[in-house]
């Protein structure tokens, strides 16, 4: 079993995206006043600089969860991988839209050590109300739930 989910960021219509056009803008005038001087070369590479940004943040990809024959990944989680050997139990939990899977571990104390600031104190207040596991929403994995449990049931039980 091996599923990728890669999101793609956002068009290049963000804050960063706008400052590189505009060092863009700005080396390329620059280059233009000093076209027949030596530093028309400093001006061409602020020029190539900013177009590769540009071009990053047009086409980059982040992954987003991967579900392998090692464990799960899940960047929004912010714990590194779960390993298989490490789920006491895997339950579903589909609620309108969204669809999620929901690790209980059997020790889940180095997962929670991964975890800072604001997620920790999310997870542990989740934790507080009775939410033993780590859930992972997996409705942007276009699979049947029902297979992918059993998949992970598999993985689980060994």
């Amino acid at each position: 079993m091996y599923i990728t989910v890669v999101q793609k960021r956002k068009s290049a219509v963000g804050a960063g995206s706008f400052l590189f056009f505009m060092l863009l803008f700005m080396s390329l005038a620059y280059s233009i006043s000093v076209y027949k001087t030596k530093m028309v070369w400093f001006g061409l590479s602020a020029c190539l600089i900013s177009l590769s940004g540009i071009l990053h943040a047009v086409w980059k990809k982040e992954l987003l969860m991967q579900i392998d024959d090692v464990g799960i990944y899940d960047r929004r989680l912010g714990i590194g991988k779960i390993k298989w050997e490490d789920v006491a139990e895997v339950q579903l939990q589909v609620t309108e839209e969204n669809r999620f899977l929901c690790f209980r571990m059997r020790n889940p104390e180095p997962y929670l050590a991964r975890l800072k600031g604001k997620e920790r104190e999310r997870v542990l207040y989740h934790r507080g109300l009775g939410f033993q596991g780590f859930n992972i929403d997996v409705s942007p994995v276009d699979v049947n739930l029902l297979e992918l449990k059993k998949l992970i049931d598999v993985r689980v039980g060994r």
